[in-house]
Formats: C-alpha cells, sequence, structure tokens
C-alpha cells in the first residue's frame, strides 16, 4: 500500500522507510529491471476499458452467421464483455470431477425425459401410477442412465460412498417431482405433448427455429430445447403451451424479460408460435396457452401447511407452476374445470366469486403476448447487431440485490 501510494504521487501517502526507499530507487534506476518494475506498478492503477472491435476481428470470431442459444443473447444483455470473453474467445474453466450443478440440471432434464417418453410409448396414464409404480418407474430409468456404458458424464455418481448417496437424493426428487405430475393431471386436461424437443437444427425431427437477415449479408439463427410442450383440447379449441424445468423458484419477471436479460420463456413461446401448424396440422386454429416454470425440488413441507391442506394440496403448492397464461376465457375455465372460485391448484390464476380472473392472476392479452413477442424478437436483432459492430463493453447488469457480477467466472479479467 505504501508503494502504491508513492508511485500514485499521492502527497497524503505515508513515508518509505529507508530499506524501501533503497529498493524503490534501486529497481526504477536499474538498466535491465526499470521496464518490468514500472510495467508491474502500472498494474495499481490499471483501469479495464475495452475498446470495439475491429470488423476483421469480429468476421474472425464469428464469421458471418451466429448461431446462438437465446441464454446466450441474455448474457450478452447483462454484460457484452462477459459474451466475448466466453462465446468469442471461448475462454472456459479447467474442468474438473465432481457434481456441478449443470450437472445436475442435466440429470433432471434427461431422467424426466426418458420417463415421458417411456409413459408415451407405453400408452401409460399418468394419473393410474400408485406411489410404488411411480418408485419402480423412476429408479429403472435412472439405474439405465447411470450404467449406460456410452455415457460418461455420470460416471462420477459411482464414484464412492457419498456419490452414491448424492444419487439416492437425485432419485427421490425426480420420484417427487413424477408424483407432482401425476397429482397436477388429475386437476387439468392439459397433457405432455412431447419433452426435450430441439429447435433450430437442421437435421432430424426438429422444430423450425427463429432466424433473422442483417446488414451486411448477415444473420442470426437462434436454436435450443424445450424442456416440454404441453397440449389440450377445449370445446372446438386446441391449446399448446411451454414447461420449462427449473432448480430455482424461478418467475416471470416482465422488466427482465423486457430488457433482454430473461428472454427464454418468451423466446420458446414465439417458436411454438412458428410451429403450431407443425404440431398441429389438422387444426389450423389452434392457440397459445402459455409459457410456465416448474421448479424441480425435493420439498421440505411444514407441518402447518400440511395440517392446513393436507399433504398433496401443500406438496402441489410447492410446485404449482409460474408464467405467464393467455387470458383466454376458454382457457381459463378449461384449465381446472372443477375450480369454481379461489386460487388454482396447479396454475397461477384466481377466479373471483363472479368468475372473473382477479388482478393477482399471471395472465396476459392475446395482443399484449403479440407485442412482447415481437418486441422479444427485435432485441435478438439488436444483440445480434451489436455483437458484429464489435460491442464488447464492460457493463454489467445489475437488477435488484443481483447482478451479472454476481456468478461470472471472468471476475480476475474483468478487473471491474
Amino acid at each position: 500500500q505504501v508503494i502504491q501510494a508513492a508511485y500514485r504521487d499521492d502527497p497524503t501517502a505515508p513515508t518509505l522507510s529507508t530499506a524501501w526507499r533503497f529498493i524503490f530507487s534501486a529497481l526504477e534506476n536499474d538498466s535491465e529491471l526499470n521496464q518490468l518494475t514500472n510495467r508491474l506498478l502500472e498494474s495499481i492503477a490499471y483501469k479495464n476499458d475495452p475498446k470495439p472491435l475491429t470488423p476483421d476481428i469480429v468476421t474472425g470470431l464469428y464469421g458471418d452467421k451466429l448461431d446462438v442459444s437465446i441464454s446466450q443473447l441474455q448474457s450478452f444483455y447483462e454484460n457484452p464483455y462477459e459474451y466475448f470473453l466466453k462465446y468469442g474467445l471461448r475462454l472456459q474453466e479447467r474442468q474438473k470431477f465432481e457434481l456441478s450443478s449443470a450437472s445436475t440440471g442435466t440429470f433432471f432434464h434427461e431422467a424426466l425425459d426418458r420417463i415421458f417418453k417411456e409413459v408415451h410409448e407405453q400408452q401409460i396414464d399418468l394419473t393410474t401410477l400408485s406411489d410404488q409404480d411411480i418408485e419402480d418407474l423412476v429408479a429403472e430409468n435412472v439405474q439405465k442412465m447411470i450404467t449406460n456404458p456410452d455415457n460418461y458424464q455420470y460416471v462420477i455418481l459411482a464414484s464412492s460412498n457419498r456419490m452414491k448417496y448424492l444419487t439416492s437424493q437425485l432419485q427421490a426428487t425426480i420420484q417427487e417431482m413424477i408424483r407432482v405430475m401425476r397429482d397436477q393431471q388429475t386437476a387439468t386436461p392439459l397433457r405432455p405433448r412431447t419433452t426435450e424437443k430441439v429447435f433450430g437444427q437442421p437435421s432430424g425431427d426438429n422444430l423450425k427455429g427463429l432466424s433473422f437477415e442483417l446488414p451486411n449479408n448477415r444473420q442470426v439463427n437462434v436454436r435450443g430445447r424445450i424442456d416440454r410442450i404441453d397440449s389440450m383440447t377445449v370445446g372446438d379449441k386446441r391449446y399448446f403451451g411451454i414447461v420449462d424445468y427449473k432448480s430455482g423458484n424461478k418467475l416471470f419477471d416482465y422488466t427482465e424479460a423486457y430488457t433482454g436479460i430473461s428472454m427464454q420463456l418468451l423466446t420458446y413461446l414465439d417458436v411454438l408460435k412458428h410451429n403450431l401448424l407443425e404440431l398441429s396440422p389438422d387444426d389450423p386454429d389452434a392457440s397459445l396457452a402459455g409459457a410456465l416454470y416448474l421448479h424441480i425440488i425435493n420439498s421440505k413441507l411444514k407441518t402447518v401447511d400440511i395440517q392446513k391442506t393436507g399433504f398433496k394440496e401443500a406438496l402441489l403448492d410447492q410446485h404449482k407452476y409460474q408464467g405467464i397464461l393467455v387470458s383466454d376465457p376458454d382457457l381459463v375455465s378449461g384449465l381446472e374445470p372443477q375450480l369454481e372460485v379461489g386460487s388454482a391448484q396447479v396454475y397461477p390464476y384466481t377466479l373471483k366469486k363472479n368468475g372473473e380472473p382477479s388482478k393477482k392472476s399471471e395472465l396476459i392479452s392475446e395482443d399484449a403476448l403479440e407485442a412482447f413477442l415481437t418486441h422479444s424478437e427485435h432485441l435478438i436483432v439488436d444483440a445480434a447487431n451489436k455483437i458484429f459492430a464489435g460491442d464488447i463493453n464492460l457493463s454489467p447488469t445489475k437488477y435488484g440485490s443481483r447482478s451479472a457480477m454476481q456468478y461470472t467466472k471472468f471476475k480476475s479479467i474483468m478487473n471491474f
């Protein structure tokens, strides 16, 4: 600190001791070491001020076409400089032999996908399964996952007794989620149509992605994977909706969606809108139901909640969908047909005594949703244009008590 103050010519700095003054002077006056000394000391007052990339560097990094996931574009809106480090320079940490949160998320997604595919193939009605049936179904599929010789990502789960215990906890979470989904289906006719549906990839039975032409013969293509697509028919009308699995209790935030730092649900819904005819060729008037988050967690219920509503109801409340639903009267009345007044068991809406949804309901009009989807497309194009313009501003977003710097792996590079 003394050398730092002295180097900055700070008049209020404490005086260097005789010994340190001698060392400092010797280093500065040494013809071989003075350049290195000054370079090292410059780091004390260094400020990272990134300059825009030149066109040739942009082309070298990205070419003329961006094939991106929506989470990548979200990271650009959170901090353009981190996008550059992660997806331009492709920097990454050394991989560790550990069970990361990303690995846990992949485990949940694959397990739920396997189970739903088996349910569909065997034409099983989930509501008819007992708790023991579900336990057996989950155990069988989890065992196939972790013993698959072609899948190395779950090798760690059998590497020690501790990991075997953690595997049992992951399996217990999947069991609870399948039980919850079974109980949800007793309250609603909305059913899973397909899981882990890929969009924007040219090969396979995939959905069309979002593609936009940009100036200078450039292009941005949004690709990804939708966790689950649900559908139901009410009267003569068919509805399709999105379900996105989250390990955290995620809520839909209009401000975050509008500013581009939480575009996932809207993008998936936009992809669904552009693929309705393919999903429902016999019904050209099919409509969007909405997009929802489902919290993947092994719940810890409070005794008071169980006593108040019962175990099943308390569990359903812990896993209630969050997100947005279209304020279509037929849709709202058809989601939970038994509901006449009060809060829905499964979905985020409440009915008043006159049967109308309350203001607390997470509903959005069709016109407002259409405008929001159009705005989301503009955000995609705007982000792509800025990336091609070489924008690498070090400007992390702060929202509420969170910020883009909270979990970043690049703090040592950013010097923010």
